[in-house]
């Protein structure tokens, strides 16, 4: 179904000129094109109708057509347009003149093609049409071509059909009647000073591009090719860049055939444009909504879009479905993205292409006056256009020194106006301002104030800087524009007025919002002295900045805003900042600006030491915060080969890395590692963090231009790695780990062969390199293919020297190296590649993994060196078939265990991992069971051993005395609670009988915070009880039963989406295995004590948990959940029943058996509303309509008062809220309406339809309200 948006009508069809009928034809020709697919399409037109063209006034070719419409039918088409009523009559004369088959029909013939004939003022009927078509037929006929060519008339309905298939196109006609909407655009020239789409693109070879994740800016092709890329692939892309670099035209550029990439021009036939700056109806937010839903291909544009529309468009452009293809533009650079956006930074034009477009444009300008205008433009188009059409003669400019050319840009070719001036200095010292209220509190008057100036006299000068370019409009909204413009003009604003006077005005006695607004343009000021000294006194010592622990959120934007005016004072007064207690207790979140804040300030390398510190203090306080955020993140992301955001020097980084990982702090080492780890990358960079700061230029940081570079960066990394690992201190063998996991990289991508293999020789010949060896291997299979001649002897060479050569070499290579995991994939010895059979490579790296345990188990000296190893952080299935082969094989594995005990005292339970532990309890309990248990029977009250009892004990099952050590467990209370979560895994309750299983669930449901590890527990019992016989479920389902029934919810952690699933999974089985009983209605009575509670009130969801209750036991749970409040009210009820499920769409009742339900309802009248109040109304599916539920219908069939139940329906049918458009709810829902059966019924019907009419008004005002509400968020500068 079209969407009213691009709906097309044939009257308007029929209102197309000769010439704009070819055109449409054409174009719809192109668009079709692109959309089916065709190989080398080709179009051809023009020319006046009533021309000797051959019949033909649209050609189309392609070399292939894989998907023919009913539009583009064959290969090779020729359309005749007339934009006239075109009867059977003429036919013949117009394919045969003067009883002539025209030659191009003849030639569509020969090659199999289509002749179609389009009528734009025909409106014909199906006979109509046969009419015409056998007219056609009759004149091939007559010449012998019966048959050959595929024959068709389009009139003007068809051609609307077809043109509401592609919405640009929609847009296109709306255009060239005169009938557009508002603001509205197809291809064309939209870029400033932009008068026709055949003037040819500029190719700048200077100018940078800043495309994503890259450090270095990207020449004009290669940027237009990746944004062609990224749009085809469905990102959405934002394009930022100061007013006047060439943004718009950059996006032009990207349909323009004629600029040719790597990846072909998007389709001109398939983009809709708006510019924000103009009255724009619908907004953006509507119209993607609609061109998503119309389900075609469109690329839209949005121009002068803010950071937050930018955000809302990407959420509609990202639902599944979408066919779009979504580039907004903007001057204004944010760092906080959404998911999925690509952000792309065009930088000004090279002084070559200002010059070309001058002298293009501006023909009375001398080659002088051309280089002076280039000088001061400073690569921004639009100032250089500004100021040479404010020129009139020949070398006016080329002697005017750079005040004079202001004045000159600035007054244009009008005469001088102090005032004016002082209005637009005024003005720019904020980013915008609302231009429009004008009462005592307002902007404008404020703005006033400081420039001197009458309300009266500031808002007629603000109109005129309108009128002359200088000030944009968005909504109320104005902001002086360009920034080449209004940061000058603030610059001289600041040198005009005491500091104070600014200062009182802008910040004491303004707004929050106009605070903000003068702190982001005096962050673009940093050339400015004015602007650096005030800066600076914000930020000495005791400053208005100076306390970052009690900043507000406006004094933190204003910080953030400011801080690249003066980095250096920035970073003093953080360094300050973290040395004072009260800022390192700030919560990661409030301290994650000024994390951020000081990543910014590494750039420059004099700063990266005291940025580093800063850093440093809060990674200290916030060693478990966001990682998104963190101080840990910003740390090691200083420390990459690319997208490093700093220049500190390859040399002065390694250093830096050498100290923290020579440093007695445990935190320093930790972080060094890690900094390390990211020094090693050599591939897939990427960064989360902004690379703006202010107007000042900046790149990515420090990155290899050349291949000696590469060199240089990875072999001070390599050097200070060689360093720490021959010195055998505490992080040594980390470092090797870290080198071992780097080695396919440092090997492939950055050529450091003669170093890694220098450094294999000296680690083999002082005790092995085992993590070498697994990423020698690694390094061998991944570049098998790659790899060549000269290289893969080396690489084997090295894994000959790397290879363990003894056990416990063996043992760290193949059970706790990192990458061990990887062996699995590898070759085996035969040479047959496990990738084959991933599973055999598994299995028999675990039995390689349990024979190294047999053999480890005869040597003490092994077993003892390696256990702090396997008891801290390196668990893997491997260490637990490792540790069966130890339990197997020793002879007294209680020695082991009582080294492993001691261990755990020394370490702590932190970084302890017993899956080694349990592999040993599991080899060693096949082995001797009585020796296990007496093990297992001490470790209940042990001090160390009993908080880790339910894990040992579920390592060789709850057989035996296993389960009544659990409850032994459970009443010396020395396990925590998660640690009981153990008998839910690996069917651990097996072994036990129902009666067992009762006793557990109930003594773990008896401690504090129990329900919840007993209802994980319970729904892994019933998960797979079916396994376990008819009889077994049967018990099982009168255990959940009989526990639900007793158990209190209120205790239960409704949060935790597992909890969630296994309890609604639980009240399933026990209704759906057991035949109704009272244990039912006990269950139902506590479910509703707790449901209809106080605390559940707000509940999300809250009743859901009725749904089975609803579908299993529906008259049970009708009769027990319609019941009076206190108040005599049913709003409990009501509130338990229909309480929606937004996610799924569904409500507690949603699966109510209908027939049921009315004879339920049949008992009493009033039943039928509370039905209605609670049912589901209308059938969920993911189709913007909405279709009236078979409850719901019945319902309202079966009620003695039918106008009661539609009272109800009717009020039920405005959406109460939710995501996206009311009003399209509202819209979606009306049809539900016409689902009521209302036949023997007028007075019904006509109550139906007057309520139709009203809810179609009530949506009519709730679009009206929400494109202004929208309209209104979209027209803004910040």
């Amino acid at each position: 179904m079209t969407h009213p948006l691009f709906a097309v009508t044939a009257t308007e069809i029929q209102s197309l000129n000769d010439e704009q009928a070819r055109e449409l034809v054409a174009r719809l020709c192109r668009a079709e094109a692109t959309r089916v697919g065709a190989i080398k399409p080709n179009t051809t037109w023009g020319g006046d109708q009533r021309a000797k063209d051959g019949g033909i006034d649209v050609r189309f070719e392609a070399d292939d057509l894989p998907n023919p419409t009913t539009h583009l039918p064959s290969r090779r088409i020729g359309y005749q347009v007339k934009a006239e009523i075109f009867p059977p009559s003429k036919i013949d004369p117009e394919m045969a003149p003067k009883g002539v088959l025209r030659r191009s029909i003849v030639d569509f013939a020969a090659t199999g093609g289509s002749y179609i004939i389009v009528s734009t003022r025909d409106s014909v009927s199906d006979s109509a049409l046969s009419d015409r078509l056998t007219a056609m037929k009759e004149c091939l006929d007559e010449h012998g071509l019966s048959g050959k060519v595929h024959l068709d008339f389009f009139d003007s309905r068809r051609m609307a059909d077809w043109a509401e298939q592609h919405p640009s196109i929609v847009v296109w006609v709306k255009n060239v009647l005169g009938a557009a909407r508002a603001g509205w655009r197809p291809y064309g020239p939209w870029a400033y000073h932009e008068q026709d789409t055949q003037a040819p693109y500029v190719m700048d070879e200077k100018v940078k591009v800043f495309v994503p994740n890259a450090d270095e800016g990207s020449d004009i092709t290669v940027a237009i090719n990746s944004l062609r890329a990224d749009l085809r692939s469905g990102a959405t892309v934002r394009l930022v860049g100061l007013s006047g670099v060439g943004k718009t035209r950059l996006v032009q550029a990207l349909f323009d055939e004629r600029v040719e990439t790597g990846t072909k021009h998007l389709s001109p036939d398939a983009v809709v444009y708006a510019d924000l700056s103009d009255d724009v109806d619908p907004q953006p937010t509507a119209m993607v909504e609609a061109l998503k839903d119309n389900g075609h291909e469109t690329y839209v544009v949005v121009d002068n879009c803010s950071q937050e529309l930018h955000r809302r468009l990407s959420e509609i452009v990202a639902k599944p479905g979408s066919r779009l293809g979504l580039i907004t533009v903007e001057y204004d650079i944010r760092d906080d993205l959404p998911e999925g956006t690509s952000c792309y930074r065009l930088e000004g034009s090279s002084d070559a292409v200002i010059k070309e477009l001058l002298v293009r444009r501006y023909k009375h300008l001398t080659a002088h006056d051309v280089d002076r205008v280039t000088q001061f433009s400073d690569g921004n188009a639009r100032v250089a256009f500004a100021l040479a059409s404010a020129s009139e003669r020949s070398n006016e400019l080329a002697q005017l020194t750079d005040d004079d050319l202001f004045r000159r840009l600035f007054h244009q070719k009008h005469i001088e106006n102090d005032e004016l001036l002082s209005a637009a200095e005024a003005a720019s010292l904020v980013y915008s301002f609302d231009g429009e209220s004008t009462d005592d509190s307002s902007e404008l008057v404020r703005i006033a104030s400081v420039a001197g100036l009458s309300i009266a006299s500031m808002y007629r000068h603000v109109a005129e800087l309108q009128r002359r370019g200088l000030v944009q409009q968005r909504g109320k909204w104005r902001a002086v524009l360009p920034h080449a413009i209004a940061n000058r003009l603030a610059a001289r604003s600041l040198a005009n007025y005491p500091a104070s006077q600014l200062i009182e005005a802008m910040l004491d006695k303004a707004s929050d919002r106009v605070a903000k607004s003068f702190s982001r343009r005096l962050g673009y000021l940093h050339s400015s002295a004015r602007a650096r000294a005030i800066v600076a006194e914000f930020l000495k010592p005791n400053g208005r900045l100076d306390e970052l622990e009690t900043l507000s959120n406006l004094g933190r934007e204003i910080l953030k805003n400011v801080a690249p005016v003066d980095p250096a004072a920035t970073l003093s007064c953080l360094v300050r900042a973290v040395g004072r207690a009260e800022v390192l207790k700030l919560d990661a979140y409030d301290a994650q600006d000024f994390v951020q804040l000081a990543r910014s300030l590494a750039y420059d390398a004099a700063q990266f030491d005291d940025s580093l510190a800063v850093l440093r203090a809060f990674a200290e306080r916030h060693r478990v915060s966001d990682r998104n955020n963190s101080s840990h993140e910003a740390i090691y992301s200083l420390f990459t080969c690319h997208l490093s955001g700093t220049h500190a020097s390859p040399e002065h980084r390694a250093s830096t890395v050498l100290s923290l990982l020579k440093s007695p702090a445990a935190l320093d080492r930790d972080l060094g590692l890690e900094a390390l780890s990211h020094a090693f990358e050599t591939d897939h960079f990427s960064s989360q963090f902004s690379f703006e700061f202010g107007s000042r230029k900046r790149d990515y940081g420090w990155a290899p231009q050349t291949y000696s570079d590469v060199k240089r960066w990875y072999g001070q990394f390599l050097d200070i790695a060689t360093e720490i690992v021959r010195q055998k201190n505490d992080v040594s063998d980390a470092v090797k780990q870290v080198l071992g996991r780097a080695f396919r990289g440092l090997w492939r991508d950055a050529g450091m062969l003669d170093e890694l293999e220098a450094l294999s020789r000296e680690l083999a010949a002082d005790g092995g390199w085992p993590d070498g060896w697994v990423g020698v291997r690694e390094t061998i299979y991944w570049s098998k293919k790659s790899s060549s001649q000269k290289t893969m002897p080396r690489l084997q060479a090295l894994e000959i020297l790397l290879a363990p050569r003894d056990l416990i070499g063996q043992i760290r290579a193949q059970v706790l190296s990192r990458g061990a995991a990887t062996l699995d994939l590898l070759e085996d010895d035969d040479g047959d590649a496990a990738s084959s059979n991933p599973m055999a490579g598994y299995k028999k790296a675990q039995a390689q993994a349990e024979q190294l345990g047999k053999i480890a188990s005869s040597d003490t000296t092994a077993w003892a060196e390696l256990l702090p190893e396997l008891l801290t952080d390196r668990a893997s299935e491997k260490t637990h078939r490792f540790g069966v082969g130890l339990g197997i094989g020793l002879d007294e594995p209680a020695k082991l265990l009582a080294e492993a005990r001691r261990t755990l005292e020394e370490v702590g339970s932190g970084r302890v991992v017993l899956i080694p532990i349990r592999g040993l309890l599991q080899g060693w309990h096949s082995k001797d069971p009585a020796a296990a248990d007496a093990f297992l029977d001490e470790a209940v009250t042990d001090e160390v051993w009993g908080p880790w009892l339910p894990e040992l004990q579920c390592a060789v099952g709850l057989q035996g005395k296993g389960l009544a050590r659990v409850m032994q467990s459970l009443v010396a209370g020395l396990a925590p609670n998660f640690q009981y979560r153990y008998l839910s895994m690996g069917r651990a309750t097996e072994p036990l009988d129902i009666a067992a299983i009762a006793e557990l669930l109930r003594a773990i449901a008896s401690r504090p915070n129990g329900l919840d590890v007993a209802i994980d527990l319970l729904g892994m019992v019933v998960h797979s009880a079916h396994e376990q016989g008819d009889q077994f479920v049967r018990d099982s389902a009168l255990l959940t039963g009989e526990f639900l029934s007793d158990v209190d919810f209120g205790t239960l952690d409704t949060n935790d989406t597992m909890h969630d699933h296994h309890l609604d999974q639980l009240l399933t089985f026990a209704l759906s295995n057991n035949a109704p009983s009272h244990t039912d209605e006990a269950v139902l009575k506590n479910l509703l004590s707790w449901e209809a509670s106080s605390s559940r009130v707000y509940a999300y969801r809250r009743g859901k948990y009725l749904t089975p209750f609803f579908k299993l036991r529906p008259e049970m749970t009708l009769n027990a959940v319609y019941q009076p409040d206190k108040n005599g009210s049913y709003n409990t009820a009501r509130a338990l029943a229909a309480n929606r499920d937004s996610d799924r769409d569904q409500r507690p009742m949603s699966f109510l058996p209908v027939e049921i339900t009315l004879q339920w309802c049949g008992q009493s009248d009033d039943r039928y509303s509370f039905i209605a109040e609670t049912c589901l109304l209308y059938t969920p599916s993911t189709n913007e309509t909405k279709q009236l539920s078979d409850i719901a219908g019945a319902i309202f069939n079966a009620a003695p008062d039918k106008s009661q139940i539609l009272r109800i329906y009717v009020s039920r049918i405005p959406p109460m809220g939710g995501s996206g458009s009311m009003a399209a709810k509202l819209r979606g829902r009306i049809p539900i309406l016409d689902g009521l059966n209302t036949d023997a019924d007028e007075r019904l019907k006509q109550t139906i339809a007057s309520q139709r009419a009203r809810l179609t008004e009530l949506a009519s005002r709730m679009e009206r309200q929400e494109a202004e509400e929208e309209r209104t968020r979209n027209a803004t500068f910040e």
